[in-house]
C-alpha cells in the first residue's frame, strides 16, 4: 500500500511540473494587428503593436482568427501575422 502512495505522489509531482505548451504570435507587419482568440467558449482579442510578439496564448488549444483567416491551434505553435494572414511557423 505504501508503495502505491509513493508512486501516486511521484506521478502527481511529475504532472504538476510538466510545462504547459502555449502558442506564440508575432506581428511581422509595420502596423498594429488584432487577432481573435476563441478558447473554452470565450472570445478575446489581442492587439499587437508593429513587430511585437505575445507568448502564452492558447494554453489549452484554441482557434485564432485574423480577418477571415483562421487557424486551429493545440498549443506550442508559433504563428506569424504576415501579409495580412496568419502563417503557422512550425
Amino acid at each position: 500500500m505504501r508503495t502505491h502512495v509513493v508512486v501516486a505522489g511521484f506521478l502527481l509531482a511529475v504532472a504538476a511540473s510538466t510545462p504547459v505548451a502555449a502558442a506564440t504570435v508575432h506581428n511581422m507587419e509595420a502596423i498594429p494587428q488584432t487577432v481573435s482568440i476563441m478558447e473554452n467558449g470565450k472570445t478575446s482579442e489581442i492587439t499587437l503593436a508593429a513587430s511585437a510578439s505575445k507568448s502564452d496564448v492558447c494554453v489549452k488549444g484554441c482557434e485564432m482568427a485574423h480577418g477571415t483567416h483562421k487557424l486551429t491551434l493545440k498549443g506550442g505553435e508559433t504563428v506569424n501575422i504576415k501579409d495580412g494572414q496568419l502563417v503557422l511557423q512550425n
